[in-house]
This record gives structure tokens, sequence and C-alpha cells, in this order.
């Protein structure tokens, strides 16, 4: 009996595993906290994200907006991507509760005036109705509203640097260095921990975390390396460890 309850136990803890790296504040820094990462829900399939989009799809109300089925960080989720002058890119990660579809997580990248803002919002637990978009868009008002920018220089007089938020004194930044990654949407991304600014590799970019229950705190950095890997850093020292 205890062996069978030992590979019960086994089996539930690998169907919460995901391909996302977590450093958490022991020392599993390769263990994913679902607690934190609500990963573990059961994963949709293509062809079940395809029902619900097409359950969901309403005429596009915004020209040159599109929805579809992606793959992001190991998982199936519905994509948002409109090519607007303020262009903005939204996975939507969604679970299923018994027969109830809601919204787990976003993780939005967004360009407005040039300015590049990746972010990422856990814990979001709204239902997947028709109005999704605005979801994102609402979050993305917020962390905008509440986490101003600080810019030093301008695209006519390269480099320029953008100050993209802080979380427990390591500070994020966007650079942009030439006429290239300007109009490529692809600056470098900087981070300082103390006083040593790391210049991160060029496949390499940093998502700023929040939970969705208060937009106003940075709480989490994210990383995403060259192979599409996501690594969630809640420890700052680790993170700062890890790039220095």
């Amino acid at each position: 009996m205890n062996k069978s309850i030992t590979i019960f136990s086994i089996l539930l803890l690998c169907n919460c595993t995901s391909n996302a790296q977590t450093e958490i504040k022991d020392d599993l820094s390769n263990t994913t906290d679902c607690s934190v990462e609500s990963k573990c829900h059961e994963q949709l399939t293509k062809k079940q994200l395809e029902v619900i989009l097409a359950d969901i799809s309403t005429p596009a109300d915004t020209p040159l907006r599109h929805t579809y089925i992606d793959n992001i960080d190991g998982q199936n989720v519905l994509t948002d991507f409109t090519t607007l002058s303020n262009s903005t890119e939204y996975h939507y990660f969604i679970k299923k509760n018994n027969e109830t579809e809601s919204i787990d997580k976003i993780i939005g990248k967004s360009s407005v005036y040039g300015i590049t803002r990746n972010f990422i919002v856990s814990n979001i637990n709204e239902n997947l109705t028709s109005d999704y978009r605005e979801i994102a868009d609402n979050i993305l008002s917020e962390i905008t509203k509440h986490h101003e920018i600080q810019q030093t220089g301008a695209f006519y007089k390269l480099p320029m640097q953008v100050r993209m938020g802080e979380i427990k004194k390591v500070n994020f930044f966007v650079r942009y260095n030439n006429d290239n990654e300007i109009s490529n949407f692809d600056p470098k991304y900087v981070i300082q921990c103390a006083n040593n600014k790391i210049t991160l590799k060029d496949d390499t970019l940093f998502f700023i975390g929040y939970n969705y229950n208060n937009l106003e705190q940075e709480t989490y950095a994210v990383l995403k390396d060259g192979l599409d890997k996501y690594t969630y850093y809640y420890d700052m020292n680790k993170l700062c460890s890890a790039i220095i």
C-alpha cells in the first residue's frame, strides 16, 4: 500500500513540472514553485484551444489585430498580436477548472513610441470570455500608469537608455545604441546590480513580473534565453549571481 502511495505521489509531482525554471528563495533553484507560477493545472492541447478560440472569437474591432494558437515556454497559449503604431503582443496562458476556462497568466510585449516594455502577470484567474483582450490592455495601462519609465538621451541623439523598473534595488534598463536597434525593436537589455551594469547576451531579454492583485508592485524578474526558455527569479541576489 505504501509503495502505491509513493508511486502516485511521484506521478502527481511530475504533472506539476513545466519547462520554465524557477529561482526561489531556497536551494531548489531549478524546481517549479507551483504556488507562485500557477503551473499545476491541465495543459490544454492545440485542438482544445482552437475550440475555445472559435467559441469566443468576435469580429475584429481593431484593424491589424490577430489572435492565433502559439506555443510559449512549452505550453499552448492564445497569442494576440497587433501591428498598429503601439505594437503589442500578448500570450494568454489558459487553465481549465472543470468546464470553465480562465486566464492564468499573461506574457506581454509592448512597444509604445519605440520604447519596449516586457512584462509577465501571474495569478490572474479571470474567466475567458470574448472580452479577454481588454484584460491584457487594462493590465498594460495599469503598469504604464504606476511605473513611469525614466529616459536618458533621445532617439535623435544615441545612445539612449530607458530605466524600465526596479526590484529590491536591482534596476532594469533597455538601451538603444544605433538606428538598427530602434527600427528592429531590438534594444540591449541591461540589469544593474549594485554599481555593476550588466548587458545581457544578444539573445537574452528580461521581463518584469507582477501579481495580478497588485500591479503597483514589481515583484519578480524573468529572463528569456536564446532557446526561448524562461527562468523566474524571485531572489535578486540569485539573479545577479546568474548574470555576472
